[in-house]
Formats: structure tokens, sequence, C-alpha cells
């Protein structure tokens, strides 16, 4: 078994450890961090134990190093990327980035004039920045990215909820 035990750090500090919060985060390595910087360790037995697990070893923690974990961009590129997820992206590059989301199939949905109709379609949905960022997958590939959140713009400033002035 592998555990990280994380302190999040939110205040600078003159050493490295320990921190000033005293807020701690333990997460097995399946789960995913949200964006800060962490200071972890980890804990493991010794490859010689003859039994792990069964207190004749103790566990072992490694010393503590710095994670930092950065956070989503607020890019939005029309017909192309929504954040950190682009088209054509794979749903596996998107999970390791993002996590699983909330998970809806639906069959027989048609992406109507493209060669995907007829197919199934999944959509996983995150919670992100005040609001939704969809992505749509036929396969295992990113075909449709779309977000309800104002935090995503283009790099004109454009975005969801901006105003554009009449004639423009």
């Amino acid at each position: 078994m592998v555990a990280a035990r994380a302190k999040p750090r939110t205040t600078p500090t003159a050493s490295r450890f320990p921190c000033t919060d005293t807020k701690q985060v333990y997460a097995s390595t399946a789960e995913q961090l949200r964006p800060a910087t962490y200071y972890v360790h980890v804990r493991g037995y010794e490859s010689s134990c003859p039994a792990p697990n069964t207190g004749s070893c103790g566990p072992a923690w490694s010393n503590v190093v710095e994670l930092a974990i950065p956070g989503d961009a607020p890019t939005l590129v029309f017909h192309g990327a929504v954040g950190d997820i682009e088209l054509g992206m794979s749903r596996s590059a998107v999970e390791r980035r993002y996590g699983g989301g909330d998970v809806e199939t639906l069959r027989g949905y048609s992406l109507a004039g493209t060669r995907y109709a007829r197919r199934v379609l999944t959509r996983v949905r995150y919670q992100l920045h005040g609001g939704v960022v969809a992505v749509d997958y036929v396969g295992a590939d990113v075909k449709v990215v779309h977000t309800t959140s104002g935090f995503y713009k283009t790099r004109r400033g454009v975005g969801v909820g901006t105003r554009i002035p009449l004639g423009r």
C-alpha cells in the first residue's frame, strides 16, 4: 500500500516544513488532489519485510518533498479547447488531468451531419470555476467540449457572459 499524507501550504514560511497550515489531507494514489502546493511524504514498507501490514515491520516514510499541482488554464479557443481540454484529446489524458467527473451515456445520440451519427456518446461533466465543463466523447476521443463558466476566455477576452456591443 502506498499512501500520501499532504499538507496544503497557503502561507509562505521561512522553512520548507512544517508549514503553518494545520489542515491535513490524506489521499491514496487513486485520488486526485486539487491544484495547490503540497508537502508530501510517502508511506511504504521495506521490500525486505517478510510480512508487511501484519505489525511485524513498521512503515517507513520518505523525506518530505514539494508537490505542485497546477491549476486549470483559463483558455478558450473556439472550435478547439476549453481550459486544458482540446478536441481530439484522449479520454485517459483528460481524466489524468481532471479526474472522473459525472458520466452520462447517450445511446443513439446523433451528432447530425457527422460520421459519428447514431453512435454512443459519453458526456462527462466537471464542476469547475463556478460553472460546468462538459466533454463529449465518441469512442475514446474528445469530440465536443463546452462550458457555462465565465472563467475561460479567448485571447481577446471573450467568454461566457461577455457583453459584445451591437454591430461587432
